[in-house]
């Protein structure tokens, strides 16, 4: 009998660089390999997909009853959309450099997904933190450097019967709360609810068009190992330069829609590149 697992071939690209080396001693590294055209922003393939791929999955999780919950191409659209649109509407959307973020206090979800991608799209940065900062800390250091250092317009608790002494440990004077599943105790907080009914309309697609490759899309944080964590600004241009540097690396002569597990968190570099968005594009 057979007991080998039956995986399908990869092809992936030599790995190989070039490199040039200067007079002054600097070496400049380059790929080989030809990278695709990157989308002008993160919102690009979503409206793409949910235009020809409508009822394909984008993004799956298990539900309570270890049944699968799926969000298609679509719905996708139509949730951040509307995400947006209710951002856009408490006047918490900005595309400048100095723009309040929305904090993310959730681990992978649906949800998740369809508030970062609407924050973006309103020019709201999107702001996952580690779930470790509430769920495992005493004195929540961490996360109130995080707050003080990002002083966010919003922030998104998904549990928030789980995150509610993380909540009460920050300084959430202005910061409006969006809550998932539950909401926290002694904090107002808007069900999401609310948002995924607000009917989106010419703001967001006026908020799409303002979109430049320069444009904040998130703030990922360091993991604060060598002291307090570090906010690094990631550009849409950057992200998806990054996505289709990947996806370019990958030589299918077959090439399949992908199916991707993602179990880095969100808050990790490479969780959020490789799980929430090279998939997109």
């Amino acid at each position: 009998m057979n007991k080998e697992a039956p995986y399908r071939q990869a092809h992936w690209a030599d790995a190989s660089v070039n490199a040039e080396y200067r007079d002054d001693g600097s070496i400049i590294l380059t790929s080989p390999h030809p990278r695709a055209e990157a989308p002008a922003n993160l919102i690009e393939p979503i409206d793409k997909w949910a235009g020809e791929r409508p009822d394909q999955t984008f993004i799956a999780q298990r539900g309570v009853d270890d049944s699968w919950e799926r969000a298609t191409w679509k719905e996708t659209r139509e949730k951040v959309r509307a995400v947006a649109a209710w951002l856009i509407k408490q006047g918490l959307e900005s595309h400048g450099a100095e723009a309040a973020p929305l904090v993310i206090l959730s681990g992978n979800s649906i949800d998740h997904a369809m508030v970062t991608f609407g924050a973006i799209l309103a020019g709201v940065p999107a702001a996952p933190i580690s779930t470790s900062y509430s769920l495992q800390s005493e004195d929540f250091a961490k996360l109130k450097h995080v707050f003080a250092l990002l002083e966010p317009a919003a922030v998104f608790v998904e549990d928030g019967a789980a995150f509610s002494r993380a909540l009460e440990a920050v300084d959430l004077e202005g910061v409006t709360v969006i809550c998932g599943r539950s909401a926290p105790q002694g904090i107002d907080a808007i069900p999401l609810s609310e948002l995924y009914d607000t009917e989106p309309g010419a703001e967001v697609d006026e908020a799409l068009a303002a979109i430049t490759g320069d444009t904040v899309a998130k703030f990922m944080f360091t993991s604060g190992s060598t002291g307090m964590p570090k906010a690094v600004i990631n550009t849409h241009r950057m992200l998806c330069t990054n996505c289709v540097s990947a996806k370019s690396l990958n030589q299918d002569p077959d090439p399949q829609i992908p199916v991707m597990v993602s179990w880095l968190p969100w808050n990790h570099a490479m969780g959020a590149h490789s799980g929430l968005h090279v998939v997109m594009v």
